[in-house]
């Protein structure tokens, strides 16, 4: 019951957070940017996007063979094409991660690994993302709302790394704690913590990537944006788009659905830039990331019977 009413008050959060991302939108010009779109640029955006779980099953691929699970980059490859599509049908972003864990661990590997992989891929992920929306927010020009969101993601930003860094400090609670299961489980992680991020080779590895899929995925956007005829420089559309995608990223909506554009209105309001072709922009990008995962129903079903 707990967990039905999360998934409709994470639909909700998507519905609410639409409707005030549209209420101040010209829906006619919404119309007319779609109408008037460069296909090419388009076509472009869905392939560039379509490297995405790509790149995610390659960074989960070394992320398991760190931790001693050597994944085939097959079986890597399909299960993150399958908890990626969860993650776009399924409220909250985190059901496709839980699926992942699970399937993993259905297909002969340890719980340990299944777990602490998913869950520190998704971790390093999503610390690469804030930093990167932190250093990029920075890099725009200095009006006062961007001023103000670059405060705060730069102390979220040093909140997150904080985090990491506890992270793998957590095996080192006192004696009488480790007793306990979940507290001995915690200590496992952070043991699988220190196995990636302090062995310099794999973190440069994970390194890149993450920064391989943060390009990728705003490299994605921009395009969309460009396709739809935002008047922008180049250079700041790839500077604005980490924003938007770290709201997306958000575990609190569908898919990113809302958050999304509520953070597209936003961007698009501190760099006195039209609204309209920013939120084509975005639904284009939401159905394209739909689109793309699509492949993942068809992994998913002969690995869960």
């Amino acid at each position: 019951m707990k967990r039905l009413a999360a998934a409709f008050l994470k639909i909700g959060v998507s519905i609410f957070l639409l409707w005030f991302a549209l209420r101040g939108v010209d829906a006619s010009r919404v119309g007319a940017d779609i109408a008037h779109a460069q296909v090419a640029l388009l076509a472009a955006a869905l392939l560039v996007l379509a490297l995405q779980p790509l790149l995610g099953a390659l960074r989960w691929h070394i992320v398991m063979r760190a931790l001693g699970a050597p994944i085939a980059p097959r079986q890597s490859l399909r299960l993150t094409y399958a908890g990626t599509f969860l993650n776009q049908v399924l409220p909250g972003g985190a059901g496709g991660d839980a699926a992942r864990m699970w399937l993993a661990f259905r297909e002969g590997h340890r719980v340990q690994h299944a777990l602490n992989g998913v869950a520190l891929d998704r971790m390093v992920g999503f610390v690469a993302l804030l930093v990167a929306a932190t250093l990029c927010v920075g890099a725009l020009d200095d009006s006062p709302r961007l001023r103000a969101l670059g405060l705060s993601l730069m102390t979220l930003a040093a909140a997150a790394l904080a985090g990491l860094a506890l992270v793998m400090l957590l095996d080192r609670l006192p004696a009488g704690l480790r007793r306990f299961r979940a507290v001995s489980a915690l200590g496992l992680v952070a043991q699988d913590a220190r196995r990636l991020l302090l062995a310099p080779r794999t973190a440069a590895l994970l390194g890149l990537l993450s920064a391989l899929a943060i390009a990728n995925l705003c490299a994605s956007l921009a395009l969309f944006l460009q396709a739809f005829h935002m008047p922008l420089a180049p250079r700041v559309l790839a500077l604005a788009a980490p924003v938007v995608i770290l709201a997306s990223s958000l575990p609190v909506s569908v898919g990113g659905w809302g958050t999304r554009e509520a953070a597209m209105v936003l961007m698009t309001g501190a760099l006195a830039a039209p609204s309209a072709p920013g939120i084509a922009a975005s639904v284009a990008f939401g159905l394209a990331s739909l689109l793309v995962s699509l492949p993942g129903v068809f992994f998913l079903y002969p690995a869960a019977r």
